[in-house]
């Protein structure tokens, strides 16, 4: 997917909705139960670890944002993993993935998959004329709150521990579709302008 291949997509979307099997999201919902949501809220992330994630899943470490305090967002994150678990959040994650594989499928069709390879390459381009990425943003930053608060309830219920990987893969899935919709702007931009 990072490649600009539309397989990629597919292929991450379909482990992301296998490795969303695996969580149990009875044991999330207990857990989050159980912990001071005060604390949860206000812990920090362990940027190593993310770190260490998106180098063995191929990503540049370089892209990733840097963390911030979004006490809202993780207040909304902290309710949705209490109430639903994290599975259906994954697995509407690999919904999206499998609709940027369908827009990266229809760029091999019209022979400018080459075009977005190199796109990808490229250093992340500001907003352009050619539309916008603020949707793909928003289910990074959301990606990042659930990501938090699974992971930050780790520290607390040890047991969460898993559920903290799988919402780091998940949250650095969305990372890779933005960088994808990002070169996708770009390519419009070079094409039209």
């Amino acid at each position: 997917m990072r490649d600009g291949q539309s397989i990629g997509a597919r292929q991450l979307a379909t482990t992301l909705r296998i490795y969303a099997s695996t969580v149990n999201d009875a044991q999330v919902r207990a857990a989050l139960r159980k912990v001071n949501r005060q604390r949860v809220l206000l812990a920090d992330v362990n940027h190593r670890e993310l770190v260490r994630q998106a180098i063995e899943l191929g990503i540049d470490p370089s892209r990733l944002p840097p963390h911030a305090l979004d006490r809202v967002g993780r207040e909304v994150a902290f309710d949705r993993l209490a109430r639903e678990g994290l599975s259906p959040f994954m697995r509407r994650a690999a919904d999206y993935i499998d609709g940027v594989g369908a827009r990266m499928e229809r760029l091999e069709r019209a022979g400018r998959a080459t075009a977005l390879q190199v796109a990808l390459r490229q250093p992340i381009p500001s907003q352009v004329d050619c539309g916008n990425c603020n949707n793909e943003k928003a289910q990074v930053d959301n990606a990042m709150a659930t990501m938090t608060v699974a992971c930050a309830a780790a520290a607390f219920v040890p047991p969460m521990v898993v559920v903290c990987e799988a919402a780091s893969a998940t949250y650095l899935t969305f990372q890779i579709a933005y960088a994808i919709c990002l070169a996708v702007v770009q390519l419009c931009e070079a094409y039209y302008h």
